[in-house]
């Protein structure tokens, strides 16, 4: 069935972006016999808006570029009217490439995580150390956290009194 779809032109940005060094190229990689069910997705759903008589569809698409780089996309697919009907044989598809928005995306989850982290931080138990006694100087072979085998852990803010 996509071997029935006929494109009568790419413009030269749509060449580059998907790895074809012309549009013949581009036209040819579409008529592969084997595609992957990711890959074979999008053009379901196209079939299926012009079953259900839909005008317009818009869809996330992933897959490789001719070269066999990894892919995303937006696609949009919209049909146009001509003499006030739907015209069937003129729809228009554009895919936008979605890869500096995943960037983005990926970088804002990264600054979220930080974010988090330092939150947690500053909300998490301390250890409390004791003070050397008068003598000891800074060496001192008591100055390990209080009950750490036990799991005496003391929260900022609390002083010695309040903790007996």
């Amino acid at each position: 069935m996509i071997s029935l779809i006929k494109i009568r032109r790419a413009n030269p940005a749509a060449v580059r972006m998907l790895g074809a060094e012309s549009a013949e190229e581009l036209y040819e990689s579409l008529e592969r016999v084997h595609r992957s069910d990711s890959e074979l997705e999008p053009f379901v759903q196209q079939f299926a808006a012009v079953w259900d008589g839909r005008r317009e569809l818009a869809l996330d698409l992933a897959g490789l570029t001719i070269e066999g780089a990894p892919f995303e996309g937006v696609l949009h697919w919209s049909v146009p009217t001509t003499q006030g009907k739907p015209d069937l044989a003129r729809v228009i598809v554009t895919i936008s490439d979605i890869a500096p928005r995943r960037v983005v995306e990926d970088q804002l989850a990264a600054a979220l995580e930080a974010n988090q982290q330092l939150l947690d931080f500053r909300t998490r138990p301390r250890l409390v150390f004791p003070r050397p006694a008068a003598g000891e100087g800074r060496r001192c072979n008591r100055c390990r956290p209080r009950d750490l085998e036990g799991g005496d852990w003391i929260r900022p803010g609390i002083s010695d009194g309040e903790r007996r």
